[in-house]
C-alpha cells in the first residue's frame, strides 16, 4: 500500500490517514507513525507491516541503535492494536516476526571517482560507464522531524515522494577516490543526499553490490586496479 492508498481507502468513511492521526492525537500511536501500510505476501493470511519510524537518533552509534530497536518494537506492538481496533479480520491479528535489526536509512558515504546527483536521478541520465542499469525509486526522504516527506528542507507531511526517470550508476560511484583495492556497494556509495534517497532500496543496492562482485572478479583475473576494470566489459543485464 504506497502513501497515496493508505490515504485514500475507507473505514467506515474515514480515510486510512485520518485514523492514524485519530491515534495519534489519542495517544495511542507515536507522531513519527504517520501512515499504516499493509502489504500482501504470498501466505493469504500475512501481511507485511510498514510502519514504524525514529527519529533524531545517530546510526553509527550502537548506543543509538540500541534505543531505536527498543523504540520501534514497542511502536510495533502499538500498531497492531491500532489495525486490531480498525480493520475487520484482523480482530486476532499477531506479530510472527520482526527484523532482526533496525533499518538505517542514511549515515556516512565516501567520496568516489563519480556521484549520483539528483539531477541525474531526475533525468534518467543514462551512462557508458554504469554499474547498474535502469535504477528506478523515487526520491523517498523521510522527514527527520517527524512523519512524512521531506524535500531539501523544507517538510510536507501530505505530499507524495518526488518521482524519477530509470537511470544508470556510474562505477565510479563505487570506487574510492583516494583508497586502492576497495569497492563500496549498497546505502554507502558515492551519491548526494537526494539521490541516495533513491538509490538505498535493496533492488538497487543488490544490484550494486552483484556489480561490484562482477568488478573484482574481472580486476583479478585481468591483474589491474578495480579503479582501472572497464565496466562496458562486464556485460551487466539492462
Amino acid at each position: 500500500m504506497s502513501h497515496a492508498e493508505a490515504r485514500q481507502f475507507k473505514i467506515q468513511g474515514k480515510s486510512g490517514e485520518t485514523i492514524v492521526q485519530e491515534e495519534i492525537a489519542a495517544g495511542a500511536l507515536p507522531p513519527e507513525v504517520g501512515v499504516i501500510r499493509l502489504y500482501g505476501t504470498p501466505v493469504p493470511t500475512m501481511n507485511i507491516v510498514n510502519a514504524t519510524q525514529v527519529n533524531k537518533l545517530n546510526g553509527t552509534k550502537s548506543e543509538d541503535l540500541t534505543k531505536a530497536e527498543i523504540t520501534c518494537r514497542k511502536q510495533a506492538f502499538q500498531v497492531l492494536d491500532v489495525v486490531r481496533r480498525h480493520l475487520a479480520g484482523y480482530e486476532k491479528a499477531y506479530i510472527s516476526g520482526m527484523p532482526a535489526v533496525i533499518g538505517v536509512r542514511e549515515t556516512r558515504r565516501f567520496e568516489g571517482v563519480a556521484r549520483l546527483k539528483k539531477a541525474d536521478c531526475n533525468a534518467g541520465r543514462r551512462r557508458d560507464d554504469a554499474i547498474v542499469h535502469s535504477a528506478n525509486f523515487c526520491i523517498d526522504i523521510h522527514n527527520p522531524a517527524g512523519a512524512g516527506q521531506a524535500a531539501q528542507q523544507q517538510t510536507y507531511v501530505t505530499g507524495e515522494a518526488e518521482r524519477v526517470k530509470p537511470y544508470d550508476i556510474p562505477y565510479g560511484a563505487l570506487i574510492p577516490k583516494e583508497v586502492d583495492g576497495l569497492l563500496l556497494s549498497g546505502r554507502c556509495i558515492s551519491a548526494s543526499h537526494e539521490a541516495l534517497a533513491s538509490c538505498r532500496v535493496m533492488r538497487t543496492a543488490m544490484a550494486t553490490g552483484i556489480g561490484a562482485g562482477a568488478a573484482a572478479a574481472y580486476a583479478v583475473q585481468n591483474n589491474i586496479e578495480l579503479r582501472d576494470v572497464p565496466p562496458q566489459k562486464l556485460k551487466l543485464l539492462e
